[in-house]
C-alpha cells in the first residue's frame, strides 16, 4: 500500500511513474477526467492542482501534484490541504484521496504506457473516485441501518398520532434517510469486497487442484 503521511488534515505521498514527464502529466489528467467531484484548478508543465468538492467528512480540499524528472521516469509528489485553512481533522479524507489518485493513475491505460507504467501495475479493479466517502465498517453500518430504521418508524408513528405537532417528527424524517442509505451502501460495498476477495483466493494458482 502507498505510504501516506498525514498531519493536521494535510497529507502527502510520493511515487514514480516509469515514463517521461510529459506522458506522466497527461496520464494524471486522464485519470481524473470525468470524476464528478474533481475540478482542475490549474495546469503547468510540472504541476497540476485539483480541487475536490466537500462531503460529510470535509468542506473540500486542494490536491497539488508536482512532477519532476527522475532516473526511472517521473517522480510525483502529491499533497492535499483542506479548503478551510484552519481545519485540523479531515477524518482521513486527504489520505483516501491520495490513495484513490494513485490507484486511478495505475488503472489508466489510455495510450499512456499501460498498466505496467506504475510500479506495482494495475489492480484490475474499477478506477476509484476522489472525494467519495469511504464505506462505514460493517458493524457500524449494521448499527446505523437498524437505528435509522427504528427511528424512522417512530417518526412516522409520531407523525400519525401527533399530527398537531408535525415539526417534532421532521428532524428524524430528514436526517435518518441519509444514515439508512449510506449504511445500506456500506454493507453492499463490504459484500462486494468479500466476494472479490473470495474470488481472488479461488483464482490463485494451485488452489483448484
Amino acid at each position: 500500500m502507498l505510504d501516506v503521511t498525514t498531519s493536521a488534515a494535510r497529507s502527502s505521498a510520493e511515487w514514480e511513474l516509469a515514463m517521461p514527464l510529459e506522458e506522466a502529466h497527461q496520464r494524471v489528467l486522464r485519470a481524473v477526467a470525468g470524476m464528478p467531484r474533481v475540478r482542475v484548478r490549474s495546469v503547468a508543465e510540472d504541476r497540476i492542482e485539483l480541487s475536490v468538492l466537500g462531503n460529510f467528512s470535509s468542506w473540500g480540499e486542494v490536491i497539488s501534484i508536482e512532477l519532476t524528472p527522475a532516473a526511472g521516469g517521473t517522480g510525483l509528489r502529491v499533497r492535499t490541504r483542506p479548503i478551510v485553512p484552519f481545519t485540523l481533522l479531515d477524518w482521513g479524507e486527504g489520505a483516501r484521496d491520495i490513495r484513490a489518485l494513485h490507484a486511478a493513475v495505475a488503472h489508466d491505460d489510455g495510450g499512456g504506457g499501460g498498466a505496467a507504467g506504475l510500479a506495482g501495475g494495475s489492480t484490475g479493479e474499477p478506477s476509484p473516485q476522489l472525494g467519495r466517502l469511504a464505506p462505514w465498517p460493517e458493524p457500524f453500518a449494521w448499527f446505523a441501518v437498524v437505528t435509522a430504521s427504528v427511528l424512522l418508524l417512530l417518526a412516522l408513528v409520531n407523525l400519525v398520532l401527533n399530527s398537531s405537532h408535525i415539526g417534532s417528527s421532521l428532524p428524524l424524517l430528514v436526517l435518518m434517510p441519509f444514515s439508512l442509505v449510506f449504511g445500506i451502501g456500506s454493507l453492499r460495498a463490504s459484500r462486494r469486497t468479500d466476494v472479490s476477495e473470495h474470488d481472488g483466493r479461488r483464482r490463485r494458482p494451485g488452489r483448484d487442484r
